[in-house]
């Protein structure tokens, strides 16, 4: 079986039209599947350091191929 992991952090992007908030994605993947979660938030916290807007969420995408 295949596994696949990315990480997906998403920021807050400008004001629509109808007065909501757009949500911006950048994705990162070929995430080496044993990596925990301790060192993904390290990379995260390394990431905000370098923008100016910070994230709003992070998420850890898992796939698995099951044929």
């Amino acid at each position: 079986m295949s596994k696949r992991k990315a990480l997906r952090m998403k920021y807050e992007g400008d004001l629509l039209p109808n007065g909501k908030k757009s949500v911006r994605t950048k994705t990162f993947q070929g995430i080496v599947p044993e990596t925990d979660v301790d060192a993904l938030k390290k990379v995260v916290e390394a990431f905000d350091s370098l923008t100016k807007k910070k994230a709003t969420a992070a998420e850890v995408v898992e796939v698995m191929d099951l044929i």
